[in-house]
């Protein structure tokens, strides 16, 4: 077989795989088997390159690219834009790139920079913070962190802090109070994250009927839309496929 024959099979079977793994409609696969190398391309213009423009998949996507390329380009922009002007914001986006790193001290200190005045107990920053201090397993410090936000903005509500309060009260060993918050979380809670860790945390408890329910639940609600779901939650409906007992 010629090698442009040889490409255009292996092109061919990426774009079978990609189809079939990520729920685009079925009669895709036909267009690629009878129409060798221009079936694929049409897949991918009429599929999977509009999936990618403007939206926060196709963006995390472009930016997972860019990592590659140059691994420190967001973190050297990030912290130019918070020198250039220290603003909350600013702050969040750094911060937010080093908890990525893994650099949680230096996080939790740039919090501390910028925590003063008028913004000591901002709500955004304290939920920040608290993510900085969960990642180095100070879990007592971003319960407190987390604590301050409803104590200095009762009502204020952040679905991405309650699931953070939940994990950590569940870290902390509060198994009583982990269950009631992510009971609570979970109705509202946008995407699978939330639902696949309460099951996960009732697996361990040895509350196996609940939490296949659970799991049973996210697979349902997302089985036809997986292949538009941005990536972090696709990784969760497919935790949630593989903790489902057949």
């Amino acid at each position: 077989m010629p090698l442009l024959g040889v490409i255009l099979l292996a092109i061919d079977i990426i774009a079978i795989i990609h189809i079939l793994r990520n729920g685009y409609p079925r009669w895709w696969t036909f267009v690629v088997i009878f129409a060798p190398g221009v079936g694929a391309l049409a897949f991918f213009l009429f599929e999977v390159l509009p999936g990618l423009g403007g939206t926060p998949a196709g963006r995390k996507a472009v930016a997972n690219v860019r990592r590659t390329l140059d691994p420190d380009k967001e973190l050297r922009e990030r912290a130019k834009a918070f020198d250039r002007a220290g603003t909350p914001k600013n702050a969040i986006d750094l911060a937010e790139e080093l908890v990525r790193r893994g650099l949680y001290d230096e996080a939790v200190g740039l919090y501390s920079r910028v925590m003063t005045g008028l913004y000591a107990n901002d709500p955004a920053l304290l939920i920040g913070r608290a993510r900085a201090e969960f990642g180095k397993g100070d879990y007592a410090a971003a319960r407190q962190s987390l604590d301050s936000v409803q104590e200095h903005h009762p009502g204020y509500v952040s679905r991405e802090g309650h699931l953070l309060y939940a994990r950590t009260v569940e870290a902390m060993g509060d198994t009583q109070q982990a269950v009631e918050e992510y009971e609570s979380l979970i109705p509202t809670y946008p995407g699978p994250e939330a639902k696949v860790r309460f099951a996960l945390m009732l697996q361990t408890l040895g509350q196996m009927t609940r939490a296949q329910e659970l799991f049973a639940d996210v697979v349902g609600a997302h089985e036809e839309r997986r292949a538009h779901m941005l990536p972090e939650d696709r990784e969760w409906f497919e935790e949630a496929r593989r903790q489902i007992r057949t």
